[in-house]
């Protein structure tokens, strides 16, 4: 569920307040105030806290609230530990019991700007589409063989109020380019550092990698977008870099012998 955050964030598709980093009393009473006014404010009839615009551009904007019930507080640990639960709970205008079943502690999200996040239950949209088991006799091990399928749905609800709380705003990407349209490679279990320029160079969007043939050469991520792919076979394939906005660009890896 964190990681549907920091794609909505990274990829500006959730309302994204800027908040001072809560590291002392001070900060901590003014994220509570924060918090507060955004779960009073939730409650009444706004196009302020959806992200329907944001998916939608001029095709205009959607009425929505929340009802106390349906509010979830995500917070990463380090948070919670300055702000006091009992103060937290007046904010909420709950009883700790009941606010402690709203609250869901996480160890950390993805992007270290993202402090928190406030949203209706609705707002993560998590389903199975199938949940089967399976299984056969295998008559040459003669044994049986068992098959767990699980296909599911994770997104995210442009329809549901919700609202991260940041340090700092999302910068998407708007374009991702390989240095060149080939990378050459001189014989097998060789590794090579391919470069992908992202436009802006500031952007917060989550690029990932993959093989078009894992036979030729794996592809492994590595800090700031970048890439290192290592050849396995002779021959060619597809290198394709894809960012979580949409955005795709590819090159060819072509390997030979020394």
């Amino acid at each position: 569920t964190k990681s549907l955050i920091d794609g909505a964030y990274d990829n500006n598709k959730v309302i994204i307040e800027t908040i001072t980093d809560v590291t002392d009393e001070t900060t901590a009473k003014d994220f509570i105030k924060k918090v507060r006014s955004l779960y009073n404010k939730m409650s009444f009839p706004s196009t302020k806290y959806n992200a329907y615009s944001k998916f939608n551009g001029s095709k205009g904007e959607i009425t929505t609230w929340t009802t106390p019930d349906r509010i979830v507080f995500m917070v990463t640990a380090d948070i919670m530990s300055i702000i006091d639960v009992d103060v937290l709970a007046v904010a909420f205008n709950m009883d700790k019991a009941n606010l402690l079943g709203r609250i869901v502690i996480i160890d950390e999200f993805e992007n270290p700007a993202i402090k928190a996040a406030i949203f209706d239950e609705s707002f993560l949209q998590i389903y199975d589409n199938i949940f089967r088991f399976d299984e056969f006799y295998n008559a040459v091990t003669m044994s049986w063989n068992e098959y767990l399928h699980v296909w599911g749905t994770f997104a995210i609800s442009p329809f549901a109020n919700a609202v991260v709380l940041a340090t700092e705003a999302p910068v998407p990407a708007t374009n991702i380019t390989f240095a060149s349209d080939s990378v050459d490679i001189t014989n097998v279990g060789t590794e090579q550092a391919v470069n992908l320029t992202i436009t802006p160079s500031t952007a917060t969007t989550d690029v990932e990698f993959s093989s078009s043939n894992e036979d030729i050469f794996t592809v492994v991520k590595n800090a700031n977008n970048k890439c290192t792919v290592t050849s396995t076979g002779v021959g060619s394939a597809t290198l394709t870099a894809q960012s979580d906005n949409g955005l795709k660009d590819t090159a060819t890896v072509n390997v030979t012998e020394g």
